[in-house]
């Protein structure tokens, strides 16, 4: 039973983070985690609201630690009174030394606490840095649910288009969730291309939604639920007062029969419909909750990290790696490209301290610059010296270089 329930929080948590931005995927995984405290009676509402929220009101003595701001010191005379931390404000008093020690390094989530608080237990360990160090709560809740739940809540996972339409259905669209510079159009049609539903078949159909193409896109639908293909409606937000038209039709593919065998009138099992929307405050942009609820939600964001980065770039050229005549030689300068690709894509973090100007280094750069990679092995033997200068002038002086214009 243990087992079941385990894979079934894993799978219920990856197909929700899927859907939600990098930012709130650790405050998800912590939810998670307290619900199950909660469930399982281990969570005390009132250090719960205190992780939330600190401390409500002034603690009733005056700060005598000149190494405490007021608002550390309230914290932690709030925390004293709660059970199993009576003793730490007086500790912390008595013992301030081997405290401050503790207070100022660079993360403190990571060392042990002083003294005879090294013992304790995981939750209220959160409270004393949450009055401590306020600033380092997110990186001891990532901590915390690595080691209550497992390292993969807190991982990121690479985005797998392929595994979402696994799990795709007819009835379910896909919603693409925007954020700026995102445009899920390539990798939907390029994955559409390699499962044989192309423009040229006319079992791909993608609609830019503007003025005047609500009939097209409705022509679309119609076409492919009958006959089986994929739509793609791209910025749907800019289509409000259409929407609800739009809804309108998603219910009624959702109550019809698929087709079979001796059944031919119904939805297509081939069809699939994906939308992509920006999220938006503006009541004038905002997709209906009725659409959005009847949708797996997808957002691909831009990896936060270089581990992350680095296996989404190896993930993108999979299935090249082991078509090179010389796959060794490949492999490692294949994977020295990911790693190059990862540093610029990361730079764009840091605004004008990574990059002076915002260039569009994408994916697409990566790939054209793995083909240009194995081409040149291609034409040379496996004796012959890998053509190094060129390599490094096309790939970083055209391919990404090119990008530099100031």
């Amino acid at each position: 039973l243990d087992a079941l329930v385990s894979t079934v929080t894993a799978v219920v948590f990856h197909s929700v983070q899927q859907g939600l931005f990098v930012r709130h995927r650790l405050l998800f995984a912590a939810q998670v985690s307290f619900a199950i405290m909660k469930h399982e009676g281990k969570l005390d509402p009132a250090k719960c609201r205190f992780l939330l929220q600190g401390a409500p009101k002034p603690h009733w003595e005056t700060n005598q630690l000149e190494w405490l701001t007021n608002q550390q010191w309230d914290n932690v005379g709030y925390i004293g009174e709660l059970e199993g931390l009576e003793k730490l404000t007086l500790d912390i008093q008595s013992g301030m030394k081997r405290w401050r020690e503790w207070v100022e390094l660079e993360a403190p989530e990571r060392e042990r606490l002083p003294g005879e608080w090294r013992s304790l237990c995981a939750f209220d360990r959160l409270l004393v840095i949450r009055a401590l160090r306020p600033e380092r709560i997110m990186h001891a809740v990532a901590a915390f649910v690595a080691t209550s739940m497992g390292q993969q809540y807190v991982e990121p996972i690479p985005f797998d288009l392929r595994a979402v339409m696994k799990r795709s259905c007819p009835r379910v669209p896909l919603l693409f969730i925007l954020f700026p510079g995102a445009d899920p159009i390539n990798e939907v049609e390029g994955l559409g291309n390699e499962m044989g539903y192309t423009r040229e078949q006319g079992r791909f159909h993608a609609v830019a939604m503007g003025q005047l193409q609500e009939n097209v896109a409705s022509r679309s639908l119609a076409e492919a639920a009958e006959h089986g293909g994929w739509v793609m409606l791209q910025n749907i937000h800019l289509m409000t007062k259409w929407l609800p038209q739009l809804d309108a039709m998603i219910e009624i593919l959702s109550t019809r029969p698929l087709q079979g065998l001796t059944k031919k009138v119904g939805i297509h099992p081939d069809f699939r419909l994906f939308l992509s929307a920006e999220s938006t405050l503006d009541p004038r942009q905002r997709v209906p909750v009725a659409i959005i609820r009847r949708s797996i939600k997808l957002i691909d964001e831009p990896p936060q990290t270089l581990r992350a980065s680095m296996l989404r770039a190896i993930s993108a050229y999979r299935d090249g790696l082991e078509t090179s005549s010389r796959p060794a030689d490949f492999k490692r300068i294949f994977f020295t490209l990911c790693f190059f690709h990862s540093v610029v894509i990361g730079r764009k973090r840091f605004g004008a301290q990574g990059w002076a100007a915002t260039y569009s280094f994408t994916t697409g750069d990566l790939l054209i610059s793995a083909d240009v990679l194995w081409n040149y092995l291609e034409v040379t033997n496996a004796d012959n010296a890998i053509p190094w200068e060129d390599i490094r002038y096309i790939l970083g002086e055209i391919m990404y270089g090119g990008h530099i214009t100031d």
